[in-house]
């Protein structure tokens, strides 16, 4: 789980940026990534999430969101 949102927080920041607009950037992104956080639980997928993968339990609606 923490994977998938590292790669998102990372995707997102220029690599010579300061502390500061790291955390801003951090900060704005945070009710997405939460909510990225919250329907794993929610879907129970146990760390099962992957750019590439999508478990076959989930209805593609719920892939869409």
């Amino acid at each position: 789980m923490s994977i998938p949102l590292l790669f998102a927080f990372l995707a997102g920041c220029d690599p010579l940026s300061s502390d500061q607009d790291l955390i801003s950037h951090l900060s704005r992104m945070r009710p997405e990534l939460e909510r990225i956080r919250q329907m794993i639980e929610e879907d129970n997928l146990n760390g099962r999430i992957h750019a590439d993968y999508a478990d076959p339990r989930l209805p593609p609606a719920r892939l869409e969101q």
